[in-house]
């Protein structure tokens, strides 16, 4: 079974599915369609107070997934978390979560994503779906027809205090019409100020900011773009340890040198 967790934005998302590798084709990448016909056994999503009940709510829901389904944790064999940017409370709520089922639980196996990862998924599933309608909204609040999938993406999010968190993802066309692309990042995600934001964008990309962003997670099943993401990208699991969150801005706290005491004499 595949579970995700998402702690790292206003809305926490929860789903419990079949796990992705079984979507894996050995004859080549699965068509969007093919990752669409298996059912969520679990799927929730709670946007109250932002991230201020993330952490009280996530273990409560997860057992009340678990029991309704006659499961347990030992019947999960995949992890996936939302690194961020994001909220640092609401990020590490889910990262201890998954920390503590990567120790004791040493057969699961823990896929990590990001934000942007998110992002593209979604805007791969919308652009993707014969049946899509959603409008994409620019930074001004405007609708705009969905685009047509572009080959060059940049995703800029606002990180306050006139800051942005920026990356860029290439598209490896697919061979066949109905078949999704495999995005390539090929700019890290990177946090820096608003106006180098602007000045790195390169020309004629798509641009996706954080209204548009907003819009794109909105239109579609987000957890089941998300299972998509990880059947195509081929994704590696990772060890627990090496969970790197993705905070909004790098800490600002500085460690103090400790002054050695004299002894009068």
């Amino acid at each position: 079974m595949l579970l995700i967790i998402d702690t790292a934005g206003q809305t926490m998302r929860l789903a419990l599915s079949e796990s992705f590798l079984n979507a894996r084709q050995d004859t080549g990448l699965p068509a969007l369609a093919d990752l669409t016909k298996l059912d969520w056994i679990f799927s929730h999503q709670e946007g109250v107070n932002a991230q201020r009940t993330h952490s009280s709510l996530l273990l409560p829901m997860l057992a009340q997934c678990l029991a309704q389904n006659s499961l347990t944790m030992a019947d999960v064999t995949q992890i996936a978390v939302n690194l961020g940017p994001g909220s640092f409370t609401g990020i590490r709520s889910g990262l201890s979560v998954v920390r503590a089922f990567g120790q004791f639980l040493p057969k699961v196996q823990i896929y990590p994503f990001n934000a942007f990862e998110q992002i593209m998924a979604c805007y791969t599933a919308v652009n993707l779906s014969q049946h899509a309608s959603a409008l994409v909204s620019t930074a001004s609040g405007t609708a705009l027809p969905k685009p047509a999938l572009a080959s060059q993406v940049w995703i800029q999010l606002d990180a306050r205090n006139q800051t942005a968190y920026c990356a860029q993802y290439a598209a490896v066309m697919p061979r066949y019409p109905n078949e999704a692309p495999v995005w390539q990042c090929v700019t890290e995600p990177a946090w820096i100020t608003a106006e180098a934001a602007q000045a790195q964008c390169p020309p004629g990309v798509f641009k996706i900011e954080a209204k548009a962003a907003d819009a794109l997670l909105a239109s579609v099943d987000v957890p089941e773009a998300m299972r998509s993401w990880l059947a195509r990208q081929a994704i590696k699991p990772v060890q627990w340890a090496d969970l790197m969150p993705l905070y909004l801005q790098p800490p600002r706290a500085t460690v103090k040198t400790m002054r050695p005491e004299v002894t009068k004499v």
